[in-house]
């Protein structure tokens, strides 16, 4: 007999794996546009698309195999926090994208918040928050070829704004998630009032 709550989870799993994979996709054609109006990119942020996309695509293979609800859970948040290591890697490459991390590592938190137990979606958020401060720093030390993207400042040798980057972009997941939250509770108890309306009711 299938179990009902390993099913649902799967389903919603399956859905956000999809998702990612043509978010990847429509990712990556953004980056040739971009680069084809003239900005300078490295041929390593494509191959690293290309490789993400064919790990999105064998995580779908493989999650229909996962025996309970909880394993399913387990396997969303793993691959949320690929996602975000996928993402910190790409713009720690491009350099002077750091603010593009702070935006995507919000909104992926955010979905975190959406689809997994609380718990786990901490261990996301706390994940995307050592991420993007880790990649600021990989940067600001040197450590990764300087690429300016979009004329954006350099991070390079720069430990202040680093530091300050690092604040900002903390700030703005936390209030994301913070908002996310908000929006789940107010959905929650409109749920509850909803049932005991029906249950009151004649």
């Amino acid at each position: 007999m299938t179990d009902p709550s390993k099913s649902l989870a799967s389903e919603r799993t399956a859905t956000t794996n999809i998702r990612r994979i043509f978010i990847v996709a429509g990712f990556s054609i953004a980056m040739l546009v971009v680069q084809g109006l003239g900005a300078a990119l490295p041929d390593t942020v494509f191959g690293l698309f290309a490789l993400y996309i064919v790990v999105a695509a064998g995580d779908q293979v493989f999650l229909g195999r996962a025996p309970t609800a909880e394993a399913v859970d387990r396997f969303q948040a793993f691959g949320y926090i690929l996602d975000i290591t996928f993402i910190t890697i790409v713009y720690t490459a491009l350099g002077g994208a750091w603010w593009m991390g702070s935006v995507l590592h919000t909104l992926i938190s955010m979905a975190a918040f959406v689809s997994l137990p609380r718990a786990r979606a901490r261990v996301v958020a706390a994940f995307a928050i050592l991420a993007f401060i880790a990649g600021l720093f990989v940067q600001a030390a040197g450590f990764v070829p300087e690429w300016s993207f979009l004329d954006a400042p350099s991070m390079q040798g720069n430990y202040m704004l680093a530091l300050g980057a690092a604040v900002l972009g903390t700030v703005s997941l936390l209030s994301g998630i913070f908002i996310q939250v908000t929006i789940l509770r107010v959905i929650s108890r409109s749920e509850r009032r909803h049932r005991f309306i029906l249950k009151a009711a004649p």
